[in-house]
């Protein structure tokens, strides 16, 4: 015969919500608003009452229906470092875009050009597991112009298409680091 535990005594399933886990929804809920409704001042530069209105609803509203899109890997976006590495990447990456430009631009005004190109498939290891981190970094590479990610699994090998030699000569390098700090990893 089956005995019935007392409600104070049986143990919470994961989905009963916790405190901790109320106040995270709250901070993720808050920190998306206020980030949507910035830019929507930034951008609209109405600072009546009624746009502004229209834009705290307007806000609340996209939280409202896309909150389930978003993996829950961003969380780990809510640390102020890491805000700080990510802001830091986007411009690395940047320079990084505009030198591997300045390199295509050179290859492809040479009179010689089928000379110095040299297409190759690399293959190579990430130590990254997580997998907004590895979609990160194959986006991050298919970027930079004259390497493309080909393929990517979960085990952090990577097949990578370049033009010519010294696309692929850094690779996974400092890309692979920064990220790895976004993600902790």
């Amino acid at each position: 015969m089956r005995q019935s535990i007392p409600m104070s005594v049986q143990k919470k399933t994961p989905d009963q919500p916790t405190p901790a886990r109320k106040m995270s929804f709250l901070l993720d809920i808050g920190m998306r608003f206020f980030m949507l409704f910035g830019l929507w001042v930034l951008l609209s530069g109405m600072l009546d009452a009624f746009h502004l209105a229209l834009g705290a609803l307007s806000s609340a509203f996209i939280i409202l229906i896309s909150y389930s899109f978003f993996p829950k890997e961003l969380i780990l976006w809510r640390r102020p470092s890491c805000i700080w590495s990510i802001f830091i990447f986007i411009l690395w990456l940047l320079v990084e875009i505009i030198k591997a430009n300045a390199a295509m631009l050179r290859l492809v005004f040479r009179k010689d050009i089928t000379a110095h190109m040299e297409p190759d498939i690399v293959n190579l290891q990430t130590r990254l597991r997580n997998p907004m981190a590895l979609t990160v970094f194959a986006n991050s590479i298919t970027l930079t112009p004259g390497t493309i990610s080909v393929t990517v699994n979960g085990k952090g090998e990577f097949s990578v298409h370049t033009i010519d030699s010294k696309s692929a000569e850094n690779l996974p390098g400092e890309m692979e680091r920064k990220i790895g700090r976004i993600f902790g990893e």
